[in-house]
């Protein structure tokens, strides 16, 4: 079996867990990766076969969804024909991970599409849902990766077709300490703005940055580039982490049993589940970096028992075996159907 494995390459979750999922699905099928959106900062160990410009969600300075930036760097044009142009009918089976080229090309040339992604799981039967129903949102989740098949994956099995997350091998074998500092990673601010609130607090910081290349430090913050290694290291012998309210990240740092605070992008529809969602398993939340918040901070700081210990089992040989089962089901059903049209 041919599989193209899809990624959605902002940010680093999707390639993150794309790591532990690509060797499982290798053994099910021959591989292929195709990568598409603003490009990661995260160096990977696969190769990578195709690179499409995708879509891409811009933020702006103040954390939120940029609707005018995504339409004015976005390329309608472009984006349908990499749909058009894409060799997608050189597979038997797409599988997704919230990356919209291969899943609409797979739509219009009737390609076998299974979406695995958390994006999906948001909106399955039973997953934690604020109130608000942010119905322009669900519309987006719903058509920016069409399929045919879906799985999910979210902090807890909400159903089963939900599986819990995937932690990387080297999260896994991260050797745990305390070595007196936070971790901050908040990619949707400026560092300017972050700095200042977290100065703020007498205690040590290490804000990973993408807007710088080289270490500096501004009073009791050190700011670091990005840099899986050392992020991994910092990760291993933080005190906590304060970060935005993704999934990949959040996930990591309670399976290392470490201290949790989450900040959701403002308008961002998926992170503001994230958030309802970890609040529910006790994780700390708070919504802007405006003083109205210092005291809120100030308290997950001083608070010695805010860990919430979840135990995160391997799920990547389940979520291969999952998709190769909806897969051989797909072409057996096609099967019985074809002998039944034939009598």
């Amino acid at each position: 079996m041919k599989i193209l494995y899809a990624i959605q390459g902002t940010g680093n979750g999707h390639l993150s867990r794309a790591i532990d999922v690509i060797p499982a699905l290798k053994k099910i099928g021959q591989v292929d990766v195709l990568v598409s959106g603003q490009s990661s900062q995260l160096e990977v160990p696969f190769s990578i076969k195709y690179n499409r410009k995708g879509l891409t969600f811009r933020t702006n300075s103040r954390g939120g969804i940029s609707y005018f930036k995504t339409f004015i760097f976005s390329s309608f044009i472009t984006f349908i024909k990499e749909i058009c142009l894409f060799p997608v009918r050189d597979y038997d089976l797409v599988v997704s991970d919230f990356e919209p080229v291969s899943a609409w090309s797979s739509k219009i040339f009737g390609v076998k599409c299974i979406e695995v992604s958390h994006q999906s799981a948001i909106l399955m039967k039973n997953s934690p849902r604020p109130s608000l129903r942010y119905p322009f949102s669900q519309w987006i989740l719903r058509n920016y990766c069409p399929s045919e098949y879906k799985l999910g994956i979210h902090f807890s099995n909400y159903n089963q077709d939900i599986f819990t997350p995937v932690i990387r091998s080297s999260v896994r074998n991260l050797k745990i300490r305390d070595d007196n500092f936070f971790l901050v990673y908040l990619p949707g601010y400026i560092d300017e703005k972050v700095i200042s609130f977290l100065s703020k607090f007498k205690v040590n910081w290490k804000l990973y940055s993408k807007y710088t290349r080289v270490p500096y430090r501004v009073q009791n913050v050190i700011v670091k580039p990005i840099d899986n290694k050392n992020f991994l290291n910092d990760l291993g012998a933080c005190s906590g982490v304060f970060c935005g309210a993704g999934f990949e990240l959040p996930s990591e740092v309670m399976y290392l049993q470490k201290k949790l605070v989450v900040m959701p992008l403002k308008g961002q529809f998926e992170q503001i589940c994230n958030a309802h969602c970890l609040k529910l398993l006790g994780i700390s939340v708070v919504n802007s970096l405006n003083s109205s918040e210092s005291l809120s901070i100030q308290r997950w700081i001083d608070e010695p028992n805010c860990i919430v210990e979840l135990n995160y089992k391997d799920c990547t040989d389940a979520i291969a075996q999952r998709i190769n089962f909806i897969y051989q089901r797909s072409l057996f059903t096609e099967h019985q159907l074809s002998k039944l049209n034939s009598m």
